[in-house]
C-alpha cells in the first residue's frame, strides 16, 4: 500500500527484480511494474547510471535489423542472434527462415530490471508497430521476455479487455470443437487475440468487449474497434 500511495517502502530498496510478485499477484495489479516505476521516479536505479544509460543506448533503434523470409509468421530472435540456432528441427521447419532480429523487434523488458519503465513505454509501441508493418499474423518468441512483454506488459499499460456472456460461451463452443481438452481453449484464445494484442497498444483504444462476433471474426471486429475507439 505504501508503494501505491507514493510513500517510501523497504520494497523499493530490497526488490531484486525477480518478477515473482508479478507472477503471484492474483488481482492483476502488476506490482512489479509499479515498483519499477516508483524506483525510476525516485532515481533508485538497480545499477550505476552509466550502465543503465549504456543499455538504453545500446538497444536503441538504429535501422540495423535483419528480416528473413516472412509469410504469415515471424520467428523473433529479439536482440540475441544465437537464439536463431534454436529455431531448428521438425517443430520449426515451416518458420526457420522467418527470423527477425534487431533492436526494432527487441522486447524492451530488460529495462524493467534497471527500473527504467519509461524506456519500455516509449519503445514497446514502436516494436509492435514494426511487427504490424511486416504484415505477419503470428509472432513466435524464442525469448521468454519477448513473450511476456507482448502478453503482459503491453496489456498492463492501458488496454482493458471485457467479456460478455455470449462471447464467453462462444469461446467455450469453439474450444470444444478443437477436441483437445484445455489445450483447445488456449488455441482458440490465441487465434482470437493474436492480432489484437499486437495492434491495439499503438492505437487510442483503451477497452473492448469480447463478443460472439469478435470470436467468430477477429479481423473484421478488430477493424471496427480501431475505427471507432469509443464504441
Amino acid at each position: 500500500m505504501k508503494v501505491m500511495k507514493g510513500k517510501d517502502s523497504r520494497v523499493l530498496t530490497e526488490c531484486v527484480t525477480c518478477y515473482a510478485c508479478e507472477e503471484y499477484c492474483t488481482r492483476g495489479n502488476h506490482p512489479f511494474y509499479l515498483i519499477s516505476e516508483k524506483r525510476e521516479e525516485k532515481g533508485m536505479f538497480t545499477a550505476p547510471r552509466p550502465i543503465t544509460t549504456q543499455w538504453k543506448n545500446m538497444t536503441s533503434m538504429q535501422g540495423k535489423y535483419l528480416v528473413g523470409n516472412l509469410k504469415d509468421t515471424a520467428l523473433s530472435c529479439c536482440y540475441l542472434p544465437e537464439l536463431g540456432q534454436l529455431g531448428t528441427g521438425e517443430i520449426f521447419k515451416d518458420v526457420a527462415s522467418a527470423q527477425v532480429f534487431g533492436a526494432e523487434f527487441m522486447c524492451p523488458a530488460v529495462h524493467s530490471h534497471f527500473a527504467r519503465m519509461s524506456v519500455i513505454k516509449e519503445r514497446l509501441p514502436m516494436v509492435i508497430e514494426n511487427y504490424r508493418k511486416l504484415g505477419v499474423k503470428e509472432v513466435i518468441c524464442m525469448h521468454d521476455e519477448c513473450y511476456g512483454t507482448l502478453t503482459s506488459i503491453a496489456s498492463a499499460y492501458g488496454i482493458e479487455v471485457l467479456f460478455d456472456d455470449p462471447g464467453l460461451r462462444r469461446i467455450a463452443e469453439r474450444a470444444a470443437e478443437e477436441q483437445t481438452g484445455a489445450r483447445g481453449l488456449m488455441t482458440v484464445c490465441e487465434r482470437v487475440f493474436r492480432n489484437i494484442k499486437f495492434e491495439l497498444p499503438s492505437t487510442p483504444v483503451k477497452r473492448f468487449v469480447v463478443t460472439r462476433e469478435l470470436v467468430d471474426d477477429p479481423a473484421g471486429e478488430l477493424r471496427k474497434i480501431v475505427s471507432d475507439p469509443a464504441r
